[in-house]
């Protein structure tokens, strides 16, 4: 099972093909069609599928990045990876996108508690001590493809919420720590 990757779909921009990167960093030399899915490989490495037709097996109303794929959606896909004959993808159980909480700032940097950790970040004229932010942890895809090498401040366009650069920041109190992308449970 792959542990690491992320899932694009846009019907609008690229047809009817769910794109799972494995390693964005390295670009394609060579594929291979194995009947709905195409394999990308870098040398002899894989670093991606291309699935063709997705919609004929389930609906995909999302356009860009799938931040945190249902398990529903997940057992879809392999089940069209083993009839191809590809390794399957394990489930992913965090998107990377936390809630943080502002406890300091200067004009160089805020420091953004996380629950499990204190991050600093290149300060923003737009957050205040005490506001509630999504940091994009060390590791994530963001929606363009990028891997992010330190703490990340996220912004509404990169969140797929409107076409704002300005930092998402939550209106009242939200969990700190908690994924983005689960809707808490009250």
């Amino acid at each position: 099972m792959i542990k690491n990757y992320s899932l694009f779909y846009s019907y609008k921009n690229i047809g009817d093909i769910l794109i799972v990167i494995f390693d964005n960093e390295k670009k394609p030399t060579r594929h291979v069609r194995k009947g709905k899915v195409e394999v990308l490989y870098h040398d002899e490495e894989v670093i991606g599928y291309n699935i063709f037709d997705i919609s004929e097996v389930i609906k995909i109303k999302t356009q860009g990045k799938i931040f945190l794929p249902s398990p529903i959606l997940i057992r879809v896909i392999n089940t069209i990876l083993k009839n191809s004959g590809v390794k399957e993808l394990d489930e992913i159980k965090e998107s990377g996108y936390v809630i943080g909480k502002v406890i300091a700032a200067n004009e160089s940097s805020i420091k953004v508690d996380i629950q499990k950790e204190i991050v600093e970040v290149p300060s923003n004229q737009d957050i205040k001590v005490n506001d509630y932010i999504v940091i994009a942890k060390i590791g994530t895809m963001l929606n363009t493809g990028e891997v992010v090498k330190s703490p990340h401040v996220c912004n509404e366009k990169e969140l797929q919420i409107s076409d704002s650069d300005k930092p998402l920041v939550f209106k009242e109190e939200a969990t700190v720590g908690m994924d983005f992308f689960v809707e808490e449970k009250k």
